[in-house]
């Protein structure tokens, strides 16, 4: 199957995080691990709660994630990943998807459809049913990202106009708006100067790269990029110093055995590697030193990388839908410096949702709901 990342094109199902083909839903495979990867200590965090997806990791290492266990895309939080307490976050009849923990981890921003399309809300990581809502317009907005310090939150906004999507920050505080270009899925550096994202290429097939800017938009930098192979959902090392990705470069430990004969009569078995499955990269800060992590044939994928050092990702690679996490182990031997401390986010209680629906009553989704993206929520 081809796993191409393709970008911009007819399909609504572009709205998000895209893999074109999703690779290997199911493989009905038991292999865990892969030959050639590069991480130990592989652990699953959501045993009994799956299918989960986009898990997200605060500062105490609580994951949050997405699950539809129960039929229906909701949040749910481990404060311990590998103790068996789940904590569900929301229960609205709609999709509530694509969690972002802030930096004081007492809020969590994600994308909703409860008001008819694709909006971003913040809710309390303590509990309660109070959400406050953050954008409004009436095109899909999804995939936020606090910055360091708690007051600005970038997201995707799809538009209608040109059917290409931007990255925006809203500042909680004053309520300003601001586009910062064409990409997606942004995310803040721990300094909180870059903004991390993901574009498409306008020529050739379209691949996604990884790009970063400035917090105004300028200094665009392409960090990975290539005309073979597509990286999305990029996100930092705790120190900055590298980063994160999902990519269909590079091959997985699915062997094939080929066997030829020679125009001399001879016979020759070959094993080579399949590409299906997409797996996790990493790759220095500036764009140098890319290094393949997994080569499980499922699909690898969303990952985040905590303060004490492991990657959550969400995996098929025992069959379902899963949260996992590892400790990366590099050529290099880097291990992410210890993060200054953020500075503790006012506290505030969120504001009501006056759009709210009941939960017995879903509300209805664009026609790109994250249903129909296959790496983000396949069926």
């Amino acid at each position: 199957m081809d796993t191409k990342y393709v970008a911009f094109g007819v399909s609504a199902a572009l709205l998000i995080c895209i893999l074109a083909c999703g690779g290997a839903q199911n493989t009905g495979s038991t292999e865990i691990m892969a030959q050639g990867e590069a991480f130990r200590n592989l652990t699953i965090i959501t045993e009994q709660t799956f299918p989960a997806a986009e898990p997200d990791v605060g500062p105490a290492g609580e994951v949050i994630f997405a699950s539809k266990k129960d039929g229906n895309w909701d949040l749910y939080m481990k404060r311990n990943p590998t103790a068996k307490a789940v904590q569900q976050l929301t229960t609205h009849g709609a999709a509530d998807r694509q969690p972002a923990i802030s930096p004081d981890g007492t809020q969590v921003a994600f994308a909703s459809n409860r008001s008819g399309n694709y909006d971003i809300f913040i809710a309390r990581t303590n509990g309660g049913t109070a959400k406050r809502q953050v954008t409004d317009s009436n095109e899909d907005e999804y995939l936020p990202a606090f910055s360091p310090d708690g007051n600005l939150v970038a997201y995707t906004r799809f538009s209608r106009v040109d059917g290409r999507p931007y990255i925006w920050t809203k500042d909680l505080n004053t309520g300003a708006n601001v586009q910062l270009g064409p990409g997606m899925n942004p995310q803040f550096s721990p300094d909180g100067s870059t903004i991390l994202f993901q574009k498409a290429s306008q020529a050739g097939d379209k691949w996604f790269g990884v790009w970063s800017m400035d917090i105004h938009g300028s200094s665009l930098t392409q960090l990975v990029a290539s005309t073979d192979w597509g990286a999305i959902q990029a996100s930092w090392s705790p120190d900055g110093q590298k980063i994160i990705f999902t990519t269909s470069k590079g091959v997985s430990s699915q062997m094939l055995a080929l066997r030829t004969t020679t125009a001399e009569g001879n016979v020759e078995d070959t094993t080579v590697a399949s590409d299906s499955g997409n797996n996790i990269w990493i790759v220095n800060a500036d764009g140098s030193n890319l290094t393949q992590l997994t080569t499980h044939r499922a699909d690898d994928m969303w990952p985040h990388w905590s303060k004490d050092n492991f990657v959550y990702f969400e995996s098929y690679r025992d069959g379902k839908q899963k949260i996992w996490r590892f400790v990366p182990v590099l050529p290099d031997g880097y291990v992410p410096a210890a993060p200054a401390a953020a500075e503790p986010a006012p506290e505030a209680t969120p504001e009501a949702n006056p759009q709210d629906k009941p939960a017995d009553k879903p509300a209805a989704a664009p026609a790109a709901t994250p249903e129909a993206a296959p790496a983000s929520a396949p069926q």
